[in-house]
């Protein structure tokens, strides 16, 4: 698929470049937990630099750099991404970003796998698991996932699977970390003061490999389901998961996005106006979308004994958007405030790099201003149409002790 697998964006914006290194693997279990380990490991040490120490002072060498090693699911494909902040070479008193880029393949080509550091891992990866696990919304979340998404790659938490950690042997790393740097397609965003050279360096140490699937699908339709769990917290957490048929690789995937605005992100959206400020029934509400599947979520926290008012309440919301029953200043407010985060994108640097990576895997390119159009031209009518194909497919709730 995309051979262009190397994106710098040259700027003097910033006092620092960022680098974003993003191997692409299969989204699928025990693959998944292998490299949620891998990446404790990759932020910890090296073969080159065994020991925290001598990696404290390897980055303290290139202008203290820093660095960090994380998962994350895009569709089809779960993405290990080892990322790099170290000061622009033009207040450093030497040329050393080529040796931070030397510095970020000693962590991902020889992290240092031993009984020990794998142990390490372990631990640090189940107490991770166990705060998402601990969190009501998160865990509400990951069920209707699970449950809206069975048989398919939304189905799968990118961060691992706690009851499969502890029969992960030393071989089983050993060899996931082979097959990532042998087979994983690898994509890198470089963010800051870069030339030729650079570019240059990066097609030097780093081989493409072409993509085997398209990242972005749709959801299938499939039997609504919901799970109900109780957990010693105040308050409930009800999640509603809906197949859009859509997901972001589509041309008319911009009025989906207006659409989650005026539904659930905007101050004063459908949601948040009539559940929350209205009638008090809620704590927080919001809609978003998991752009590479083709879902649409809707979170909220609540009481127990209001699950049902609030659920009616959700179903009356989107019925308005399918009549476009709704003032068109909410519509133009909804435009207004995704039009302002595009333009606020270079200011933030990890999401911009987000939003290039997105545009890249669907091989599209970075447009801000054609982007500006697509979302200037959605229409109430558009609206309409995209909320009349949202099918629900599942409901978790955690339910409080209020």
């Amino acid at each position: 698929m995309n051979q262009n697998y190397i994106t710098l964006i040259p700027t003097d914006k910033f006092k620092d470049t960022q680098f974003s290194i993003r191997f692409l693997g299969p989204n699928r279990e025990p693959d998944i937990t292998y490299r949620a380990l891998l990446a404790y490991l990759m932020t910890d040490r090296s073969v080159t630099y065994p020991t925290k120490q001598a990696v404290s002072l390897k980055t303290d060498e290139l202008f203290a750099l820093s660095f960090d090693v994380k998962v994350g699911a895009y569709g089809n494909y779960h993405m290990l991404e080892y990322r790099f902040t170290t000061l622009s070479e033009r207040f450093a008193q030497e040329k050393h970003l080529t040796q931070a880029i030397d510095f970020a393949l000693a962590c991902i080509q020889n992290p240092l796998i031993t009984p020990e550091t794998l142990l390490e891992a372990k631990t640090n990866l189940k107490a991770a698991l166990q705060r998402i696990e601990d969190k009501p919304n998160q865990s509400a979340l990951i069920s209707a996932m699970r449950l809206g998404g069975e048989g398919e790659p939304l189905a799968n938490f990118s961060q691992g699977r706690l009851d499969l950690i502890d029969s992960i042997t030393l071989e089983d790393i050993t060899v996931a970390h082979q097959r990532l740097l042998a087979n994983d397609p690898v994509y890198i965003i470089g963010i800051g003061e870069l030339s030729k050279e650079h570019q240059a360096y990066l097609e030097k140490v780093f081989t493409p490999k072409a993509m085997t699937l398209p990242a972005a699908y749709r959801v299938s339709t499939k039997p609504f389901k919901t799970q109900e769990t109780t957990k010693a917290v105040k308050q409930t957490a009800l999640v509603n998961l809906y197949a859009t048929h859509r997901c972001n690789a589509d041309s008319d995937y911009t009025a989906l996005r207006v659409m989650t605005y005026l539904l659930g992100q905007l101050p004063n959206s459908l949601l948040f106006t009539e559940i929350r400020e209205k009638r008090n029934l809620c704590y927080s509400i919001y809609s978003s979308l998991v752009h590479f599947d083709g879902v649409l979520t809707i979170s909220t926290g609540i009481s127990a004994d209001q699950i049902d008012a609030v659920n009616a309440l959700i179903e009356m919301q989107i019925e308005r958007l399918r009549t476009a029953d709704y003032p068109i200043e909410l519509l133009e407010s909804a435009k207004t405030l995704l039009i302002s985060n595009y333009k606020g994108l270079s200011d933030d640097v990890p999401s911009w790099m987000n939003v290039v990576f997105s545009l890249w895997l669907n091989g599209k390119s970075y447009d801000l201003s054609e982007m500006i159009e697509e979302i200037a031209k959605v229409s109430a009518q558009d609206i309409a149409t995209a909320a009349g194909r949202l099918v629900p497919l599942s409901r978790a709730i955690v339910k409080g002790e209020d």
